[in-house]
């Protein structure tokens, strides 16, 4: 599929430090299912609301994928955590 080109032109990733200061925060994804890394995240900013996608077993997955390449707002922040593969998000 054409929109799985990667958007990045250098393809240089942005130092943690960096990532940190423009409000980006890293934890292990590896330990999600224990709940203990992610919740307070979710606590410190109070969230109210959690739930977990799995883009492939979508019915309407290549209509659902192409929103996550033209940017769009949100009213609300949201966290995104990535379980499995990989993703990116240009900033």
């Amino acid at each position: 599929m054409p929109g799985r080109i990667p958007h990045s032109i250098n393809g240089q990733g942005l130092a943690t430090p960096t990532c940190n200061a423009l409000g980006i925060d890293y934890l292990d994804a590896d330990n999600y299912e224990t709940v203990s890394e992610s919740l307070p995240a979710l606590d410190q900013r109070n969230y109210s609301w959690m739930d977990i996608i799995t883009i492939d077993q979508l019915p309407n997955y290549e209509d659902k994928i192409k929103i996550f390449y033209e940017e769009h707002l949100h009213l609300d922040e949201e966290i995104r955590y990535i379980f499995e593969e990989s993703g990116y998000f240009d900033v």
